[in-house]
């Protein structure tokens, strides 16, 4: 992740040998945090990328690997 001098983040990537779910998790979180600080990209909650996917129950984990940020 790159961030400039204004503290925006304008590079966030991640890399992930996981299943779909876990990968479009990923893809989502890097979309919404690129352009913004890190404060709120700290406040992304991993309930919000699974409500946003429409995640099932068993698949909610994989929305928390970006709880780890």
């Amino acid at each position: 992740m790159s961030v400039d001098e204004n503290g925006k983040i304008v590079d966030a990537k991640f890399k992930t040998f996981g299943c779909g779910s876990a990968i479009a998790s990923s893809s989502l979180a890097t979309e919404w945090i690129n352009g913004k600080t890190i404060d709120h990209a700290a406040n992304i909650k991993n309930d919000q990328i699974a409500k946003e996917l429409c995640l099932p129950p068993v698949k909610l984990h994989c929305s928390s690997m970006f709880s780890c940020f």
